[in-house]
């Protein structure tokens, strides 16, 4: 009784008081039942759960000043790469579907929704992309996408190839580029672009070096090119 009672508090889960039975909250339906469209358990609980926590107990020594850890560092166990990125890939799909919508209705810019409208395939750059969750999105609309990624994160992403169910003809659309975006030089032409995506990329980059991530990403773009930048931002 304690734990539904804690659950309805959450909005995990909502009580008839007539008849005292649960149910689903509209939100657990939509996001936590894994035949949903927009399952996230996978996300929460592999990697929110499985991984994140864990390493908050460093959070206290870097507030002191300790260096954090990076995200280089802690792929460099193929193992953990693999299970954070498949757990990502879960938590983005449901959010790329989101801002493909969000694009269409021309709330992000009118540039976008033309971009995304054109009958000839826009190149995406997805800076960052791990399994390419957003790149199969754009993918399945006939975009041809770059994902950029470290090496560990790309070869998970290459066996997972976008997960089952997926057509042959978006596969072949996405192509993995083994890359710390970081870097000063990326395998990308200049002006060769129509949008370049950071997904989740901002918060995970020092200050520094992000400043350099926007540059290099901005100049890969065409003339009439789009840079989207997706993340959680603090209002």
């Amino acid at each position: 009784q304690t734990l539904l009672t804690a659950l309805v508090t959450l909005g995990a889960l909502r009580r008839d008081d007539a008849t005292h039975a649960y149910a689903l909250s509209p939100n657990a339906a939509r996001f936590l039942v894994r035949d949903a469209p927009d399952f996230y358990g996978d996300y929460l609980q592999l990697q929110v759960g499985g991984q994140f926590y864990e390493r908050m107990g460093g959070l206290a020594g870097v507030v002191r000043g300790d260096a954090p850890a990076s995200y280089a560092a802690w792929f460099s166990d193929p193992a953990v790469a693999e299970r954070y990125s498949l757990a990502q890939h879960n938590g983005s799909a449901a959010t790329a579907r989101q801002l493909v919508r969000v694009a269409d209705k021309g709330i992000l810019g009118p540039e976008l929704r033309a971009l995304m409208a054109d009958r000839r395939a826009p190149r995406i750059l997805d800076v960052g992309g791990g399994t390419g969750a957003f790149s199969y999105v754009f993918a399945e609309r006939g975009a041809t996408c770059t994902v950029l990624d470290l090496p560990e994160v790309t070869a998970a992403a290459r066996r997972f190839a976008g997960g089952p169910g997926l057509a042959a003809e978006t596969r072949e659309k996405v192509i993995y580029e083994d890359l710390d975006v970081t870097a000063p030089e990326w395998p990308v032409a200049s002006g060769t672009i129509d949008v370049a995506l950071l997904s989740y990329v901002s918060g995970s980059i020092p200050e520094p070096a992000l400043v350099d991530v926007y540059r290099r990403a901005r100049a890969a773009l065409a003339p009439g090119g789009c840079l989207v930048i997706h993340d959680f931002m603090v209002e």
